[in-house]
């Protein structure tokens, strides 16, 4: 849980959450529909009835703010969260701070850091995805790239980089992941072909034949990794490794053991 469209109004405190709407069973996921979680909380005489705040919270910041708010002290004793009694006491009905606060799967799978309308995703699977929830509030369209996001991106892995040395987030313990994109990579857009059949790159290979590589030329396009048409060159930017952002000339020969690593440097690992 990492954001909450906190609602203050004369009711009792409660929490809802939504399952997730990109086709996943679980909860988990980084969506806003799987991690987004509204807090609605009551406190007569001081916090206004309906007021708004938008500002991203996380779980981490419930203690010492409800505490805060009951007046007790606790020297000497430390939380990773914020105290955001400022703004809920605040006499301003609809409130949006710029913040960042993190979120993460507890099997290290991912973790990301959001704010207000964009959320910067890292993965041990997968390429990072950056989120812009103002042209995208359905989060199915990767913004990474986009020239317009450069500087929100740039300050989301800034401080997803301290955050992931600083806070334990599983993540960190991974030995090898993509911080930025690989030069070969596929569409996660649907590819369609001449059949006016469209079809999934990761579908290849699983309920897609991978004879469609050598049938359509658009899916050796669109799909180059998946095909094994990628150019033999190692990708500008950074990866992950062991705790620290490297370039492929910063790679070692020991570090091609992980398949991330391959992907983002297949020159200096000799893997094409």
């Amino acid at each position: 849980m990492y954001k909450q469209t906190i609602i203050f109004m004369n009711s009792m405190l409660v929490l809802t959450s939504a399952y997730d709407s990109h086709a996943e069973k679980n909860k988990g996921r980084p969506y806003e529909t799987s991690a987004g979680i509204p807090l609605l909380i009551r406190y007569p005489n001081r916090i206004k009835p309906s007021k708004i705040i938008q500002t991203a919270y996380s779980s981490v910041d419930f203690t010492p703010t409800i505490l805060k708010l009951m007046d007790i002290e606790h020297p000497g004793t430390q939380f990773h969260g914020v105290d955001a009694t400022p703004e809920l006491l605040s006499d301003v009905m609809l409130s949006n701070e710029d913040k960042i606060v993190f979120t993460m799967d507890s099997s290290a799978r991912w973790a990301a850091a959001v704010t207000n309308g964009y959320k910067l995703v890292v993965s041990k699977s997968d390429v990072p995805w950056l989120f812009d929830l103002f042209k995208d509030p359905d989060e199915l369209f990767n913004y990474f790239e986009g020239p317009d996001n450069a500087g929100i991106r740039q300050t989301l892995q800034t401080a997803l980089f301290t955050a992931l040395k600083n806070y334990r987030i599983p993540l960190a313990n991974v030995g090898a992941f993509l911080w930025d994109m690989p030069s070969c990579r596929d569409t996660n857009n649907a590819v369609t072909l001449s059949n006016d059949k469209k079809i999934l790159c990761s579908d290849l290979g699983v309920s897609q034949s991978m004879q469609r590589c050598d049938v359509y030329a658009i899916v050796r396009t669109e799909c180059p990794k998946k095909c094994s048409q990628c150019v033999c060159q190692d990708s500008p930017g950074k990866i992950w490794i062991s705790g620290e952002l490297k370039t492929c000339g910063e790679v070692q020969q020991h570090h091609c053991s992980n398949a991330a690593v391959t992907w983002f440097c297949p020159s200096t690992c000799a893997s094409c």
